[in-house]
């Protein structure tokens, strides 16, 4: 790793636009939670089952940490992404591939970090409209192989795109 080239890659127009799409809905999931929270019941459901029924309540003050946690991972995987030259990757990393695979990683985390902000704003909402008595199936059976799949899918795609572009 010490002998790995130390750059930056550049951003481009998909870059860019998952970056800001990311930190609106960071900034969406804190003026929702900031907005809407008065109004809420004091218990609101804390956790849902498989079938996306509420299984288990607690103070709307645990709504909160939501975007706490949902901010905290997304601040890491930001500070993790400016150091491309520290990652793990499935091939050697050379002076002529550096550039190539950096991007990659670099696109993989701000990919992962997009998905992050915005499965956590959509929980956010569940909740609170959970909490206020809405009934629509937001939330089922279906929420977690649909979010797997939006985390786990895209990042075996770079994985694979890494290994290809050597």
């Amino acid at each position: 790793m010490e002998n790995r080239p130390d750059i930056q890659p550049g951003f481009t127009r998909i870059d860019t636009i998952m970056e800001v799409a990311a930190w609106l809905f960071i900034i969406a999931l804190w003026l929702v939670v900031v907005f809407f929270y008065e109004g809420l019941p004091q218990i609101i459901p804390t956790h849902f089952n498989a079938a996306g029924e509420v299984n288990d309540t607690g103070d709307k003050m645990v709504l909160f940490f939501l975007p706490v946690i949902g901010s905290l991972m997304f601040i890491a995987i930001t500070v993790l992404s400016r150091y491309p030259r520290i990652f793990n990757f499935p091939v050697d990393i050379t002076p002529e591939n550096a550039l190539r695979q950096y991007t990659n990683a670099v696109r993989m985390l701000r990919y992962l970090k997009f998905v992050i902000a915005l499965i956590f704003l959509w929980i956010t909402v569940v909740v609170m409209l959970k909490a206020g008595g809405e009934t629509s199936a937001m939330i089922g059976a279906w929420s977690l192989p649909v979010m797997m799949t939006l985390i786990l899918l895209p990042l075996g795609y770079f994985v694979m795109k890494a290994v290809r572009e050597r």
